[in-house]
């Protein structure tokens, strides 16, 4: 029998890495950004010409940062016979049986521009948690072609045996 550590997640979501990557590009950005404004051979114009494709980037990646920095669970793992959350600087794991609902809403990426483009976050109810845990994103497995919103509701079915409706995507 396999053991509980060795299994390959199904699914997972890590932002902690993301945040890493966005802030390593963020920096060499703001790196770019000061030599194209400092820059002592240039003209002021020609400073602004070469500074601005910089700042923006740069603005746009920490402006990512702070956000993903702000969500409640930025590591997730979803493993075929449970799951485990990263909330807070709390590690938990859960069982698939203690999933009351599952439901999924589409947010705005941008507040400036909310028309922009759009995630899809999933919502999981669980019983043992007084409010319900948003999740930044629903990824998709190639493998399993699905995505992970409607794995956990074949994986609420499965435990219960019976047929749970589908939640609508709202948003």
């Amino acid at each position: 029998m396999p053991s509980r550590r060795k299994s390959a997640p199904q699914f997972r979501i890590e932002l902690d890495h993301t945040a890493l990557g966005l802030l390593f590009f963020s920096f060499l950005f703001g790196i770019g950004t000061v030599i194209a404004f400092l820059s002592p051979s240039a003209t002021p114009d020609e400073r602004l010409v070469t500074g601005v494709p910089f700042l923006a980037p740069t603005l746009l990646l920490v402006a990512l940062v702070v956000r993903i920095s702000f969500q409640p669970v930025k590591v997730a793992f979803f493993y075929e016979d449970r799951f485990t959350l990263n909330r807070r600087k709390k590690k938990r794991t859960f069982e698939y049986t203690q999933i009351e609902e599952v439901s999924s809403t589409r947010v705005p990426v941008s507040k400036v521009f909310p028309a922009l483009a759009f995630v899809e976050q999933t919502n999981l109810r669980i019983k043992s948690e007084p409010q319900q845990i948003t999740l930044p994103s629903n990824p998709k497995n190639r493998r399993l072609k699905t995505n992970l919103r409607l794995w956990l509701i074949s994986k609420l079915a499965d435990s219960s045996n019976q047929e749970i409706p589908e939640a609508p995507v709202r948003g």
